[in-house]
Parts: C-alpha cells; structure tokens; sequence
C-alpha cells in the first residue's frame, strides 16, 4: 500500500543519466575483461584482440545498448538549449564561430618510419551530418563467423569501446554540435520535412541572421533556420533526417534494443528513450 501511496519520485537529472550510461559502459568492459583470451606466448606482447564469437556478439550487444543510451542522451541535452534563452544564444555562438583552418602537416622525421603505428581510435559521431551514401563495389566481408565458438578478432569492438568515455565526459558538446545542425536546418526533425518545399537564397546561412515578408511583416527566416512553412530548409542544400530518429516515434524503445537488454539495463534504455521522445516532440512543436 505503501508503494500506491508514496509521493512519485523527482525524474533523474543529467547526472543520473550520465551515470547510468556509465555503468553500461562498465559491463561492456566487464564482459571484454571476462572472455578476452590471451594471446600466444610468441605473441603475448602484442595487443589482445581474440574472443569466441558468441562472446563477441554478447560484447556488440553491449556496446550497442551503450551507445543508444549515449544517443538519447546527448538529444535530451539539445532540447534542454534549443528549450532556454541563455542555450539558443550559446548554440548561436557556436553557429557564428570563425572557420577552422585546416591543420598543419607536421615536419617530416626520419624517425617516423620506426615509430609503433598504432590504429586510430576514432571519435563518436552522435549523428552524422551527411546522409549515407550507398556503397559501391564488393560487399565487406561479414566481421565474424557462424560458429558460436570460432575465435574472431574485436579489434573493431574494442576501439568502439575505448572511445565511449570521452564520448559520455563530452555529451554536452556533443549536445550543442546537434543542436547548431538542428537550428541550422542541416537536420529535420520528421519524415514530413524532407518533402517541404524549398527556397533556394545565394546567401550563406551563416551570413543570413532574419528575413521579413515585406507584405505581412513576419518573420520566415530566423538566425540560419527557415520559419512557417519551409521549416528546415535553408540555402538550397537537402537537409539530413538522421535514421537514428525513426526509432524514436514511439515513447517505448524499438524491440531490437529492448531484446538485447536485461532486466537492468531496460530501466535506464525506457527512462531516457521516452525522455529523448518528449525531447524531439518538443523541439518539431518549437522549430515548426
């Protein structure tokens, strides 16, 4: 009775989520720690990369868990700006940042030939920018065999792994970066806004701060963002509508991610997939 009574509980904060996903992390690494096999003896110093694939899948599952956690989180923390004043003028800022310069090439060392070359690990994308291209050529080979217990190689697993904690220190850049796309029309929030008509304007979008209709006087560009019924569309380029979207058109997460979570981890994946919901809901009503 006195579950049925008891006030409800304070929703969790950044910090609760941001520990949540930790600790999927954790287990990730956990399960890599329990089924890693060492390497051979004439091999031992080299890196250890081998596990039965049955393991390995178990390890893609938690990675994957991961990483959809990570996703919702950072878009929880974009509809947090793009929601205040003090947010949307720090996500302006960040549209209006001067250009980078490309990087210079470091001199040229005799030694470089003799350095360790180490595989890069990569930085976390939330989503990406650019639509997917379809590939073209010879199919990759599958990463592993059909054999519960064949040995496979997780290089690729464990670089994925390795990058997930600056990924979760960094969610709140990783926030603002999306935020910027979503402001900037570089991403739509619906299906619906890629079949939107289009303007088409020689000015860039970052030079362009608002424009007026001289015979109603409103507003139907604001910072680098199309208002009213071109919502999303700016310049003549084609928005992206990330795929990663699509799976948050329902408050409970798609059966796939809940299949491949236990009892643990589906408190954590409901709390901030319908969070990450309520988010890009609020955000499409907004921007609209």
């Amino acid at each position: 009775m006195h579950r049925v009574t008891a006030p409800a509980a304070d929703p969790p904060g950044p910090a609760a989520f941001a520990e949540d996903i930790k600790a999927l992390h954790t287990r990730a690494a956990a399960h890599l720690d329990a089924h890693l096999h060492p390497n051979p003896p004439e091999t031992y110093n080299e890196p250890w990369t081998q596990m039965e694939h049955i393991y390995a899948r178990g390890l893609r599952q938690f990675i994957a868990l991961a990483e959809y956690a990570l996703r919702c989180f950072i878009l929880v923390l974009a509809g947090e700006l793009l929601g205040t004043g003090n947010g949307r003028k720090e996500v302006e800022a960040y549209l209006d940042r001067p250009e980078r310069e490309p990087p210079r090439k470091r001199p040229y060392s005799i030694f470089a030939e003799h350095q360790e070359k180490r595989p890069a690990k990569g930085s976390f994308t939330a989503f990406s920018p650019r639509a997917s291209a379809p590939r073209r050529g010879k199919r990759s080979p599958r990463p592993f065999e059909p054999y519960d217990w064949q040995m496979v190689d997780c290089s690729r697993l464990m670089r994925r792994l390795k990058r997930l904690p600056d990924a979760i220190a960094n969610a709140e850049a990783h926030a603002t970066r999306l935020a910027a796309h979503i402001l900037s029309g570089a991403f739509v929030l619906s299906e619906e806004e890629l079949t939107a008509p289009r303007i088409s304007s020689p000015l860039s979008s970052r030079t362009m701060k608002s424009i007026r209709d001289p015979e109603t006087g409103q507003i139907v560009f604001s910072g680098s963002r199309i208002c009213g019924p071109h919502s999303g569309m700016t310049g003549s380029h084609i928005p992206t509508y990330p795929g990663f979207f699509r799976c948050l058109q329902h408050w409970y997460p798609p059966p796939d991610v809940m299949e491949r979570a236990d009892d643990s981890a589906r408190s954590t994946l409901i709390s901030l997939h319908y969070k990450a919901t309520e988010s890009l809901e609020i955000l499409h009503t907004r921007l609209a």
